[in-house]
């Protein structure tokens, strides 16, 4: 409420707030809610349903995407069909600002944590982000040359996806959770823990996002949480 009254009945309040502030905000918040969903991974639901994760992490991507590509076609002419999937792709990024805070009320409430559903999707949901960048990006390559030869395709997935994944979302964040989890005892009062973890998450999520691996960075947040949680 307070931001539509600041947007649209006082003229002129949000003007001062440049983008890049405002992005800065906005992953601060991001990082905070990626500690806490992390933190609540069920990791042994986890383990049991890794094929569903992945196959909700892909598969739903891919579908929204081809929907949105044969959509453009039928309602916009001047969209061919690899402008139309690089919009599908755009389109079929799960926003974790979005979709985390709904999957943690549903765990806190005990809604399918039996089946590991809320641990499953949110764990998805971060994949999800990686591979509509990297599906994104080879598209762009071919709209962009024509072709798309092996060497490239090889880069693309490679960097942006076996390192995002594997390289920044899972052993930078494990790696950042060990460390603080050895810290854990030597901090002490609860403020000095919160400000401990809430400097790594940014330093994670800052970092990788400078050097190109957001999706990654992101990723890494949450298993930073849920290692040291489980550690």
């Amino acid at each position: 409420i307070a931001g539509y009254v600041l947007k649209n009945i006082i003229p002129d309040q949000l003007n001062g707030i440049s983008s890049s502030t405002n992005s800065t905000l906005r992953n601060m918040a991001l990082a905070i809610i990626m500690i806490r969903a992390g933190m609540g991974l069920d990791l042994k639901k986890l383990r049991e349903n890794a094929s569903m994760m992945g196959i909700l992490s892909c598969v739903p991507c891919i579908c929204e995407a081809l929907t949105v590509m044969c959509i453009t076609q039928l309602f916009f002419e001047s969209y061919n069909l690899t402008f139309g999937l690089l919009l599908g792709f755009c389109l079929a990024d799960v926003s974790p600002a979005v979709t985390t805070p709904l999957l943690i009320d549903f765990h806190e409430n005990g809604y399918g944590t039996s089946k590991g559903i809320p641990t499953i999707l949110l764990a998805a949901g971060s994949v999800n982000s990686v591979l509509a960048i990297v599906f994104y990006s080879v598209v762009w390559e071919f709209a962009m040359s024509g072709t798309l030869d092996g060497e490239k395709l090889g880069e693309i997935i490679g960097v942006k996806l076996f390192v995002q994944i594997f390289g920044v979302g899972v052993g930078a964040g494990l790696a950042a959770g060990v460390v603080v989890s050895y810290s854990w005892t030597a901090a002490g009062k609860a403020w000095k823990r919160f400000m401990l973890m809430f400097l790594v998450a940014m330093a994670l999520l800052f970092g990788f996002k400078r050097i190109g691996h957001g999706g990654g960075g992101t990723l890494a947040v949450l298993t930073f949480g849920a290692t040291v949680q489980h550690l």
